[in-house]
């Protein structure tokens, strides 16, 4: 056997990314945009040249006479923006792969995390009260699962009794409708998200064709079966979504690169098949070069998927957070240096503009940006350190602070009221606690630095956060598999660990990159995720170089439950399976009364709730196949 040559993106420091790779594409998901680096001196200094050039008339780019809100600019016309996008929107990006003023609400100043209105649990999300898409829902009677790229598959869910009572063929319903539609590829469709809300199962799909489209499926349900579908569609690749009291909001994307184009129609975005008119086209001068369209639209679930409104937004990469009552777009400039800031209110299903602002750096996700009060809060990773700032209802910074653990990365964070959270990373793990009580000057408190990190952040109560991620070797940094950590964060002043759980080498979840994997659920302290396992195998190299490495999945997973209750957590399960199917990116936990429900898109197991969160292994009360 020859000198092993193990690629680089299957070291064992590196395999993760892999991994990230597939959950990605199985769950769009958004993280952010990496902007593509011209190497040739001579092209950049060019692209420098032109940017110079036409920087005094960053406010007639797409007219002559554009409206401004609040440094937001209305297009005038699409012939315009074509015009611009072909001859002068010459950078090259990548493609991004998705995936404010004062509301002054209660509800934002709730816990985040979800809180079932029934005995059930339901999606982990981000912000209390705007519900996000997932590939299972339950509405505490029925349990509805993607099964494959087609089909949404209903449970009775019943305990011991749970059966499949109906399947929805939603493909069937698309193409039965836009039938010998040029923009269909068949072979191409693949639903999406789910979201269930009162009678009404919402199912997103997309597929390619002359262009990208999504589709939105609003299934009447009665009694685990479908009635009346009705169905709208809206151009571009699928980027995010959310639900608020019945109304869907639905963003997608296109690619707006110069070559691309080929007329004026490239560029007129359609929500329900109808063209949005220019003057819901908005735009700001924070870039020298446009590459992406984004549509924003609004479809009322309960009134046949109407289109009640549509924006359009002609900008950059974006991370997207949406607060109670603000849509905000983070988008990085065309150096990745600045993030700028547009907000977009929505209620009962109008959207509209309201203002900008910017930040410097780079942000990690969604969670990296929390409203309160009327105030934004941003984190952002800078070469110079890692930031946070605080913006007014203006989007104006009132208060930062700067410089934060030079040489590492912002990898989660969370924030709580006047509280804020958030973790670094380079070869170990500071998690930084900041007082945001005075806006205007905010302060660290505390910084705890352990091994490995944390990914995610969920609080359990005010005085306890749980942390997802990894563990690693405090000197080289490289990951050592899934760590769960509890941290005490009573003492506004004190990080103090109080519980680890390590499950080795060779494991990963999906739970770290996607927070909808998780079952959370605080009002009855019951939470989980899927756990698996992959090692690292050998295969010849006929190209002479020796043999060469690559990372095997095993054949299984574990879900692991966890009870949380008085200050201390605590593993109560571990629920293993024979993964045949490769169903482990798509396995959910759920409880529903007194059972608990395994789900996957194969496959549903049931279990006494009492007995998952018990002493004794839990007993397998049934098992369907579909």
């Amino acid at each position: 056997m020859g000198e092993i040559n193990v690629p680089k993106s299957l070291l064992p420091e590196n395999i993760m990314a892999t991994v990230e790779g597939k959950i990605k594409r199985e769950k769009r998901k958004r993280r952010r945009r990496k902007i593509a680096i011209i190497s040739s001196f001579s092209v950049a200094a060019a692209v420098v040249l032109i940017a110079g050039i036409y920087f005094r008339f960053f406010n007639k780019k797409f007219g002559e006479e554009e409206e401004s809100i609040a440094g937001l600019n209305r297009i005038k016309s699409y012939q315009a923006l074509y015009n611009y996008l072909r001859t002068e929107n010459i950078i090259i990006n990548e493609v991004p792969k998705g995936d404010a003023s004062s509301s002054g609400t209660e509800m934002d100043k709730l816990p985040e995390g979800n809180i079932g209105n029934g005995d059930y649990s339901e999606t982990n999300i981000q912000t209390k009260g705007i519900d996000e898409g997932d590939i299972v829902k339950t509405d505490g009677e029925y349990i509805y699962v993607t099964s494959g790229k087609k089909t949404v598959v209903v449970l009775k869910a019943d305990g011991g009794d749970t059966e499949k009572v109906s399947d929805i063929d939603i493909r069937r319903k698309v193409l039965k409708k836009y039938n010998n539609d040029n923009k269909i590829n068949k072979d191409s469709f693949k639903i999406i998200d789910t979201y269930i809300y009162k009678d009404r199962l919402t199912v997103i799909s997309s597929c390619t064709g002359e262009k990208g489209m999504v589709y939105v499926a609003v299934v009447q349900m009665n009694e685990g079966k479908a009635g009346d579908i009705h169905i709208t569609r809206q151009e571009g690749e699928y980027y995010d979504s959310r639900m608020k009291d019945g109304i869907l909001y639905l963003i997608t994307h296109m690619n707006m690169s110069a070559d691309l184009l080929n007329s004026v129609d490239d560029v007129i975005g359609t929500a329900g098949d109808k063209e949005i008119p220019p003057e819901n086209a908005f735009y700001t001068s924070i870039h020298e070069y446009y590459n992406m369209y984004y549509i924003m639209s609004s479809v009322d679930i309960l009134s046949e998927a109407e289109i009640v409104d549509s924006k359009t937004y002609i900008g950059g990469n974006i991370e997207l957070y949406v607060s109670y009552g603000h849509i905000y777009f983070l988008e990085e400039d065309n150096y990745g240096e600045k993030i700028n800031i547009v907000s977009f209110s929505f209620e009962d299903g109008r959207i509209e503009p309201e203002k900008s602002g910017y930040v410097y750096g780079i942000v990690n996700d969604s969670f990296s940006a929390d409203e309160y009060n009327g105030y934004l809060r941003v984190v952002t990773t800078q070469a110079s350190g890692n930031s946070l700032y605080v913006l007014n209802d203006k989007l104006e910074i009132v208060g930062s602070i700067t410089g934060i653990a030079k040489g590492e990365e912002i990898k989660s964070a969370r924030f709580m009221g006047d509280m804020g959270y958030f973790v670094t990373y380079r070869n170990t793990d500071p998690l930084f606690m900041v007082d945001l009580s005075n806006p205007e000057e905010p302060r660290i408190t505390d910084e705890l630095k352990i091994t490995g990190y944390s990914a995610y952040l969920h609080f359990l109560d005010d005085d306890n956060l749980l942390g997802i991620g990894f563990e690693s070797d405090s000197d080289t940094g490289i990951e050592e598999g899934v760590k769960v950590t509890l941290f005490d964060v009573s003492d506004k002043s004190d990080i103090r660990v109080k519980e680890n759980f390590k499950y080795g080498k060779g494991t990963y979840s999906d739970a770290i990159h996607n927070h909808n994997a998780i079952m959370a659920s605080d009002s009855k302290g019951i939470y989980g995720f899927c756990l698996y396992y992959y090692e690292f195998d050998t295969f010849v190299n006929e190209g002479g170089n020796g043999d060469g490495v690559y990372a095997r999945f095993e054949p299984l997973y574990e879900y692991k439950v966890f009870m949380y209750k008085d200050g201390a957590i605590r593993e109560v399960e571990s629920i293993e399976k024979y993964d045949e199917n490769n169903v482990r990116y798509t396995v959910r936990g759920l409880y529903i009364g007194d059972y608990f429900y395994l789900v996957s898109r194969a496959n549903a197991y049931v279990y006494s709730l009492d007995d998952v969160a018990g002493e004794e292994k839990a007993v397998e009360l049934v098992s369907i196949s579909y």
